[in-house]
């Protein structure tokens, strides 16, 4: 089980959002989140749809370079001839 203080709710706040739930929660808690912190996501919604996702949180810096580099990589990039 996770313990109660490591798990993030709005629906109080802010009722049945669906699945932008997820998205609205890490928003409102973004500042709680490190750099390497393991974020396990769910979500279950009307018409019994649900899902889930575990993702790593990286600091803006690394999703910059990690971007960077994608494009580089692609040749219709305009990037693709940088360096």
């Amino acid at each position: 089980a996770i313990p109660e203080e490591k798990s993030l709710s709005n629906i109080e706040e802010l009722g049945n959002t669906g699945s932008a739930s997820t998205l609205l929660v890490l928003a409102q808690n973004y500042k709680r989140f490190q750099s390497g912190d393991l974020i396990c996501i769910s979500v279950f919604g009307g018409g019994y749809s649900s899902g889930a996702g575990l993702f790593r949180m990286i600091d803006q810096s690394t999703a910059f370079r990690r971007n960077i580099a994608i494009l580089k990589q692609n040749q219709n990039s305009p990037l693709a001839e940088l360096n």
